[in-house]
């Protein structure tokens, strides 16, 4: 029996959080809950269902898990009652002339105790609003800089682009002096000597997705690609501290954040390893062998490690890094008139640190981040044999955004995941799609076999799934 109603679309909980919900037609439920913590979501949690439908009862029923975009990791049964609330006649205004209607039942969803373990935190959910977010042009038209606005000298060029490459042995920079407080209204009142804040970095020899250089440019492509080969095939990366609209009158008030920034909080604070970096930037000086020069200083982050205790991970050359933000060109440089700067990403959204996964992995397993060669970015959850994922598209998921939940086969040597998938409603014009996906992991020389495994591969997919290969970025937590 087909249900009367389709709860497809967004959905406000209690929890803070917004669940993206598909309801297909076979009455099947999948849905991704997105803490709303500012410029990323889910930050603070993230969590994934599948269930079904009974039209009859109108009760949802299912399973559910955290995934590790957040902080919290559980899981757990969930039941929920779909409930039809009668309007009031002054909860829709009159239409245009003519007579007023009796407005359509409104519906909501109320968890159900009796059927819901492991601590889910929602308790109802209303109907929300899909939305598309400001584009870039915009927030660079808006955000502060020390010295003006963000667009005065930053042309943007391309939107969440993901870059991987090797941090350079150039000097790593934090653009603060220490004797300043960390504070917003000195960042914008102009007396920090032309200081931005900014923590900055080099990555050569960079590594790209295959439509890169094809698709999502706001400008040509081309002239980045001219920078890039006279510039030494190097980016250069800038984390700004602040991104707010606020000016200096109106320093203090309520922080209006359109990018994210190091001292920014929760999800609109930059991200290191999926970790909000919420001011925890330091200078660290990293030791040296006896009788060799000192190291200069570098910059540091400051995350919750494998065993819940804060531990400052300093950036140094040779890390293999991927980095996201926005492609543009410095206009502060000098140098030929054709080839004055280079090009960069800046502001950098999320900086993730690839794992060295030829050392000892204790107490892991296939939980943890990864990357798409569809330049998406999959958080996956494995519990037992259980396997669930969250996939989002590099533009926050506005492009594709899909659950999986499957299961792996018991070998030690190679693991094969078998499952269902289905696109979530994330952005208005995502994809829509399902089907069925089969998974094999390869083994790397080195960096483990079985629930070990660091690459994927997709051996079948139905539905029109894009990815087909994915590469573990970091065990979850950080080690």
């Amino acid at each position: 029996m087909q249900a009367p109603f389709n709860l497809t679309g967004a959905w406000a909980a209690d929890d803070g959080a917004i669940y993206y919900i598909r309801h297909l037609i076979d009455n099947s439920i999948w849905w991704a809950g997105l803490h709303n913590s500012g410029f990323h979501l889910g930050v603070r949690f993230t969590n994934v269902f599948r269930g079904v439908v009974n039209p009859e009862n109108r009760i949802m029923e299912g399973l559910w898990a955290d995934l590790p975009r957040g902080r919290i990791l559980q899981q757990g049964r969930l039941s929920l009652n779909i409930v039809e609330i009668a309007p009031h006649d002054d909860d829709e205004p009159q239409p245009p002339g003519g007579p007023r209607g009796r407005p359509p039942p409104r519906i909501e969803l109320r968890l159900r105790p009796e059927g819901t373990t492991g601590g889910f935190g929602g308790t109802i959910w209303r109907p929300w609003f899909l939305d598309e977010p400001f584009d870039i042009t915009y927030r660079f038209e808006h955000v502060r800089r020390y010295d003006g606005q963000f667009r005065d000298s930053n042309t943007p060029f391309k939107d969440f682009a993901v870059i991987f490459g090797t941090i350079t042995t150039d000097p790593l920079h934090l653009y603060w002096d220490d004797s300043l407080a960390r504070d917003y209204c000195k960042f914008v009142s102009g007396e920090t000597n032309d200081l931005d804040g900014d923590v900055t970095f080099n990555v050569m020899d960079p590594q790209f997705d295959l439509d890169f250089w094809n698709t999502g440019w706001i400008r040509s492509s081309s002239e980045i690609r001219a920078h890039l080969a006279h510039n030494g095939n190097k980016f250069h990366t800038e984390t700004i501290m602040f991104g707010r609209t606020n000016n200096e009158d109106d320093c203090r008030a309520t922080p209006n954040v359109l990018l994210p920034g190091w001292m920014e909080t929760e999800g609109n604070s930059v991200l290191f390893n999926g970790q909000p970096i919420d001011g925890n930037v330091v200078r660290v000086t990293i030791g040296v062998s006896p009788g060799q020069p000192p190291a200069p200083p570098t910059v540091g982050f400051r995350v919750i490690g494998a065993n819940g205790i804060p531990v400052t991970v300093a950036l140094r050359a040779g890390m293999r890094v991927r980095v996201t933000g926005v492609v543009n060109l410095d206009e502060h440089a000098e140098g030929p008139p054709d080839f004055r700067g280079g090009p960069e990403v800046h502001p950098v959204y999320a900086i993730d640190v690839l794992q060295d996964f030829r050392q000892p992995r204790a107490d892991t397993d296939l939980t943890g981040v990864w990357h798409g060669n569809d330049g998406g970015t999959y958080y996956l959850r494995q519990l037992g044999n259980e396997i669930w994922w969250l996939g989002l598209s590099r533009d926050q998921g506005r492009t594709f955004a899909n659950v999986f939940h499957g299961t792996t086969a018991p070998d030690a040597l190679n693991v094969t995941i078998s499952g269902e998938w289905a696109d979530i409603p994330v952005g208005v014009g995502g994809a829509r799609s399902s089907g069925h996906a089969i998974l094999v992991g390869l083994a790397v020389a080195g960096e483990g076999t079985g629930s070990l495994a660091t690459v994927l591969s997709a051996v079948e997919r139905t539905g029109g799934f894009g990815g087909s290969g994915w590469q573990k970025l970091y065990d979850r937590p950080f080690r």
